[in-house]
């Protein structure tokens, strides 16, 4: 998968749910490069919670578009990068929300993980 477009379910712009629409559309998008410290996944399965509804609607208004939801996920592992030894092809994996927190800081060892702006 590492190159190839990444094809997946999101919203091109913020959305009204009072309206009843659903408004999620098939987008494509070229993704980052792996970095050295990164996994690649190939998600199988995938959680939508409430914040995810906030994020598609800018119920908080730092929503960035476009936006795929969804950000507890499993699958297997289809590339790993040069500096991870934990990790091979084909592993499955469970990703958290919580994604490069620090573990140290303040909202990190208050339970607030999520908040976390971490320096790296």
């Amino acid at each position: 998968m590492t190159g190839d477009l990444f094809n997946a379910y999101g919203v091109r712009q913020a959305f009204n749910v009072a309206e009843g629409k659903t408004c999620l559309e098939r987008i494509s998008f070229k993704p980052l490069p792996l970095a050295d410290d990164e996994v690649e996944i190939l998600v199988s399965a995938c959680g939508i919670c409430g914040s995810d509804v906030h994020q598609l609607t800018n119920g908080w208004k730092s929503a960035i578009y476009p936006l795929v939801p969804g950000h507890e996920f499993i699958g297997p592992v289809t590339a790993v990068g040069q500096m991870l030894r934990i990790f091979k092809v084909g592993d499955r994996v469970g990703v958290s929300p919580i994604r490069r927190s620090c573990g140290t800081c303040e909202e990190c060892t208050t339970s607030n993980g999520q908040l976390c702006s971490p320096k790296s």
